[in-house]
């Protein structure tokens, strides 16, 4: 995995290169990008003294994207995003919320095909798959006794320093979306991704509270869903030599 996601990164930081041999228009795009997401908790099939359940929460993501497009039906896509991941823990009367938030640097082969809608007009659907790197940034969580609602609940956070905790996770992500035209070379992207996550948080995680001690099981790992909305700008990059031949410039959408 380590091997596939730094094959990814030399391509997609070579590709400033690759420019000089692109018949010509705009061949890189760069935009702001805002997601949401539902993380989904899988403990390893050997963990023992699992709790009682594990629920989904939503969680939500921010950062840039970056995409290089080799030719009319292949790109290279780079993004990173500052994305919270929840979960709920639930141990007989016991409940306890995490928010980790985490840095996910997803590099990406996409293919795009052009298409036309009587609504939309001209745009653009496409797929991509590649690797990506996640680095644990922070965690909390704050646990509640259903048990004695009077007990007050606790708040604190997840110490990542330590020897039990995988703050660097690999996956690999599968999406699918439209690019749809806005003002002269800007566009809207709007994609639905997968992303299997195939690294464990960690090991077990004790957090003492007062008189309570909480044990988190780290054997697992997430699979997310998310759905995310981006606004790109487009640079050109054409050698002046070839903007002297008169070549003429191809937009995305086609």
């Amino acid at each position: 995995m380590r091997f596939l996601y730094l094959s990814f990164l030399v391509l997609l930081l070579s590709s400033p290169a690759f420019a000089q041999y692109n018949a010509g228009g705009t061949q890189f795009y760069i935009g702001p990008k805002a997601s949401i997401n539902a993380a989904r908790y899988t403990p390893a099939k050997n963990t023992p003294d699992l709790p009682s359940a594990y629920k989904n929460k939503l969680g939500f993501g921010a950062g840039f994207m970056y995409k290089f497009r080799v030719t009319d039906l292949i790109s290279l896509h780079g993004e990173f995003n500052y994305i919270r991941k929840s979960r709920s823990v639930i141990d007989s009367t016991i409940v306890t919320e995490y928010q980790n938030f985490h840095l996910d640097t997803p590099i990406l082969f996409e293919i795009s095909f052009p298409a036309k809608l009587p609504r939309i007009g001209k745009f653009e659907y496409f797929f991509n798959a590649g690797p990506q790197l996640s680095y644990w940034i922070s965690g909390k969580g704050n646990t509640q006794f259903e048990d004695n609602p009077e007990q007050a609940s606790s708040n604190y956070a997840v110490n990542l320093n330590t020897e039990n905790i995988n703050r660097l996770q690999f996956g690999i992500i599968f999406g699918a979306g439209m690019t749809l035209p806005s003002v002269g070379d800007n566009y809207f992207v709007v994609e639905a991704r997968y992303s299997f996550y195939q690294t464990h948080l960690g090991e077990k995680y004790v957090t003492t509270l007062g008189d309570f001690t909480h044990i988190d099981d780290l054997r697992g790992n997430y699979n997310v869903l998310s759905l995310s909305v981006a606004y790109t700008f487009g640079l050109n990059f054409m050698p002046s030599s070839q903007k002297n031949k008169g070549m003429k410039v191809k937009t995305v959408v086609q």
